[in-house]
């Protein structure tokens, strides 16, 4: 298999950087650096990990490198053009704390939601251990019924990665 993931990281290593490509550029870039996983010559699951491995680095470095790069913008109005993509200041991430309005009406409210959303699960939980038919009694109405079916589990196979 070394051969063909060398072939993976000339393919890579070929690159002239990425700096100045547009978004399209980007997924003809991904299409071309892929083809080679696509086309069987190098092994897919060595990619993906590879892939996952700069993900985790890259997000690291954005981590690291995004308040400097905040600090130091000095963007016009109206933003600018640089490196192939629009900059421009923006208020990001707004979020309101109205927990300290001290409104006993916003303060009930919110108890109910964490009250309800405590039942929704317990009841969830409940209603896995269950199968179709299980004869039920509605405890506010006293009412009997029958499930009319188990909870249907959905998802799908895949691999997962965990980096060590």
């Amino acid at each position: 298999m070394s051969h063909s993931s060398n072939i993976f990281l000339q393919e890579r290593e070929n690159e002239q950087g990425v700096i100045n490509l547009k978004k399209s550029e980007l997924y003809e870039k991904a299409n071309d650096l892929t083809a080679c996983v696509v086309d069987g010559r190098v092994e897919p699951i060595q990619a993906l990990v590879e892939v996952r491995k700069r993900l985790e680095l890259l997000n690291k470095m954005e981590e690291i490198i995004k308040p400097h790069a905040d600090q130091a913008a000095r963007i016009p109005k109206g933003g600018e053009e640089r490196y192939g993509v629009k900059l421009e200041e923006a208020e990001l991430g707004v979020k309101y704390d109205y927990t300290v309005c001290g409104d006993p009406v916003y303060d009930r409210l919110v108890a109910k939601l964490e009250e309800a959303k405590k039942d929704v699960k317990d009841r969830e939980t409940f209603l896995k251990a269950c199968k179709n038919g299980t004869p039920l009694i509605d405890a506010e109405t006293g009412e009997s019924y029958e499930l009319k079916s188990a909870p249907i589990k959905t998802g799908k196979m895949g691999l997962k990665i965990t980096l060590k």
